[in-house]
């Protein structure tokens, strides 16, 4: 949904059927307005997929709990998470 006016304003403005300049500012703030969606979707995603998701919550609370730990030790436990959730043909490449 917040994707589909940028893809839209930039496929009209391909096939010339609109054309932006500084001199329009209608459309240039619609086109201000359009990514600016799609920078609230790309902020907004990790924190619902947080929301959604109860075992990335899980993860999140056990990780502030252990601020203490070292550095290595909660690196080492990201690794672990990630491994877990990847397919064996993704870690094949690193």
């Amino acid at each position: 949904l917040c994707w589909t006016p940028q893809w839209t304003l930039n496929i009209m403005s391909q096939f010339n059927l609109i054309h932006v300049t500084w001199m329009t500012p209608a459309l240039s703030a619609i086109f201000f307005v359009a990514h600016l969606l799609v920078c609230f979707n790309s902020a907004a995603n990790p924190v619902l997929y947080a929301l959604i998701n109860r075992e990335l919550r899980q993860q999140h609370v056990m990780a502030m709990a252990r601020k203490r730990q070292s550095f290595t030790h909660a690196t080492h436990e990201a690794l672990e998470f990630v491994a877990r959730h990847t397919h064996k043909s993704a870690l094949a490449i690193t």
